[in-house]
């Protein structure tokens, strides 16, 4: 058990290690206005790969349940099941996308191909997360953790491969689609003993019912978390919007570094409530050990902000230093809100859809009305993260016990 949770670690480190990497070199390599390009793309990228977290999640338990009754005939069932499906379901959504595609690249004032080509990833984020859950499910902890450093490896040697070959935008895109697909090819060969087993009929009890609220949950805080880049590259000049971008990227890593700490919860808490223990303890441990994961790196931030920015980007984007303290303070609060909310989707509050939402409008609200400029941006964020942990809290009081 030590060893696959030590090995898991150490592929989910991997695969965030060349993710960050290709974000990084995107900086370096392309301009200021290119990199706006890339990173609003890459935010709607983020937003849609809702999809997959809710289809994981969903699928991993059942296929627990059946591994462990060796029931592996309807594994292959839920496999050909789902993945027709939600195949159908991408194609018709990527359809219906590519139509609105040139109003999308109007809004990000983009060539409509760039849009074009991050939609033709839809398909796999809907027919991927089966192929993975089913690997989660079995069990196959460094097949899985494999497949995604993989995924993340390979965008990162394309983008950067391309992007040298002087294809710019298309090539850091066009690298996020190979990825993509290599992934999908990459899971399916790992999975191909449960695929020659001759398929058994199951079914999963009120999969799309259960879905509902997670997904609610899952697209507000996600939505909440990157639609600042999006509209930073409608409402910002091209420099602007690649320097935000920037700042953007710099703080998700103190957004995205206590990633393992909300794994965690999410399932001990479960365990902790099960055995009648403090879990709310639990929960104000998990916030301090956050806060001093995080603290070292915001405090660089503020204090040598051009030494951050020279070292992780490059001149060209000086300007950024002004901001990524500001914003880093947002995300580690965000980070804080994110951790609140894992604990209580493991205690099944769900509920806490409803305000999330709420506060998502109040974020796109405040950015269509307040004047245009990167420190209200940040500002708004700052003011929008308090009010994603302040709406939790009533839940967080009643320890659980809203249904």
């Amino acid at each position: 058990m030590l060893l696959e949770s030590l090995i898991l670690t150490f592929f989910n480190f991997s695969s965030g290690f060349f993710n960050y990497l290709y974000q990084l070199f995107m900086g370096k390599l392309l301009t200021p206005e290119e990199y706006g390009v890339v990173a609003s793309l890459l935010s709607i990228f983020l937003i849609l790969g809702i999809f997959p977290r809710v289809i994981n999640s969903s699928l991993t338990p059942q296929i627990s349940k059946l591994k462990a009754k060796n029931r592996l005939n309807e594994i292959n069932y839920i496999f050909l099941h789902y993945t027709k499906r939600f195949l159908i379901l991408g194609v018709i959504i990527t359809i219906i996308f590519l139509i609105l595609s040139p109003l999308i690249s109007n809004f990000l004032h983009i060539k409509n191909i760039y849009t074009i080509i991050i939609l033709l990833n839809l398909p796999f984020i809907f027919i991927n997360p089966i192929n993975l859950a089913i690997l989660q499910g079995l069990q196959r902890f460094t097949k899985l953790g494999f497949t995604n450093t993989l995924t993340s490896l390979a965008k990162f040697l394309f983008g950067i491969l391309l992007v040298y070959l002087t294809f710019g935008v298309f090539g850091a895109l066009i690298a996020i689609l190979l990825s993509s697909i290599i992934s999908y090819l990459v899971s399916l060969y790992f999975i191909r003993d449960i695929l020659k087993l001759k398929p058994k009929e199951y079914f999963i009890k009120n999969f799309y019912k259960t879905s509902k609220l997670i997904f609610l949950i899952i697209f507000s805080y996600t939505t909440i978390t990157t639609v600042d880049v999006i509209l930073a590259k409608h409402y910002l000049s091209k420099y602007l919007a690649g320097i935000y971008s920037s700042v953007s990227t710099l703080g998700k890593i103190i957004f995205f570094l206590p990633g393992g700490i909300q794994a965690i919860i999410l399932s001990k808490a479960i365990e902790y409530k099960e055995k009648n223990l403090n879990h709310l303890n639990l929960l104000k441990k998990s916030i301090i050990f956050l806060i001093l994961l995080t603290l070292p790196i915001l405090t660089s931030y503020i204090f040598f902000p051009e030494l951050v920015i020279k070292v992780l980007f490059s001149k060209k984007y000086l300007l950024a230093k002004l901001y990524i303290g500001k914003y880093g303070l947002a995300m580690l609060l965000f980070s804080i809100s994110g951790l609140i909310m894992n604990y209580l989707i493991s205690l099944n509050v769900n509920r806490i859809a409803y305000p999330l939402i709420l506060v998502l409008i109040f974020e796109i609200l405040a950015f269509i009305i307040f004047p245009k400029t990167i420190d209200n941006f940040i500002n708004i964020l700052i003011l929008t993260s308090l009010l994603s942990i302040v709406v939790q809290v009533p839940y967080i009081i009643k320890g659980g016990k809203i249904k």
